[in-house]
């Protein structure tokens, strides 16, 4: 009667669990694979021009905007930009309540000092930011829900109102949030330069990417309506 010794059964074992390992990989690999097409796919259909590692496309109101899904220095964030939306002689910034005591506060300097170093999308609207918490006004705007979570600086309170509509609220509010979290934290910087839109999650997937071009494009939609009116 024939019988494995201990060795042999040994490398038995280790050839199955390596074997079983590697088909695991080829098949996540194949599923993630699928996945991006998909996503590349609808975005395509959605009218956007796809780039490495960013969609890019144009707002009903003609503005061409750009949506950043990787970062070297930040790797859990999605940002969307546009130069061409700019807020005539103004300012308004949206943070999250959570991190105003950090931002406002006795170590302010050393927490903007912190952010603005290495390769961090927020760093080319940080100083707009900072001004706009130290010098503007704070507004009271949206329902109780959102001031709860979110805060706004601006020194043109008037127009506050005419842009974070009701829709602006929801979608801030019901931003795609991460298994485990209560919600995403983004950030809106518009100023007489851009428009810069910060969302901090790690999620890669067609359901953040339209939240935030739509939350982007929205935004677009109001400032342009309000300055028509100007």
């Amino acid at each position: 009667r024939y019988s494995l010794d201990s060795q042999t059964i040994v490398f038995v074992f280790l050839f199955l669990a390596v074997t079983t390992g590697f088909v695991l990989l080829l098949a996540l690999n194949s599923r993630a694979d699928r996945a991006e097409k998909e996503i590349l796919n609808a975005a395509r259909q959605s009218g956007w021009k796809v780039g490495k590692q960013q969609f890019s496309g144009t707002g009903s109101t003609g503005a061409e905007w750009t949506l950043e899904t990787n970062n070297p220095g930040a790797t859990n964030s999605l940002y969307w930009h546009s130069e061409n939306v700019r807020l005539n002689g103004g300012v308004l910034v949206v943070v999250p309540r959570l991190m105003l005591q950090v931002l406002s506060g006795k170590s302010s300097k050393m927490a903007f000092r912190l952010t603005g170093s290495g390769r961090n999308w927020l760093r080319p609207g940080l100083k707009t930011l900072q001004l706009a918490i130290e010098k503007s006004q704070a507004v009271d705007a949206g329902s109780d829900r959102f001031q709860q979570r979110y805060c706004c600086f601006s020194n043109l309170p008037a127009v506050v109102q005419g842009i974070l509509t009701p829709e602006v609220e929801t979608l801030l509010l019901d931003f795609p949030a991460q298994p485990g979290q209560p919600f995403t934290p983004v950030y809106i910087v518009l100023s007489a330069r851009s428009l810069q839109v910060f969302a901090e999650t790690s999620l890669q997937s067609l359901e953040a990417y339209t939240c935030l071009v739509d939350l982007g494009t929205t935004l677009s939609t109001q400032v342009a309506d309000i300055q028509k009116t100007d």
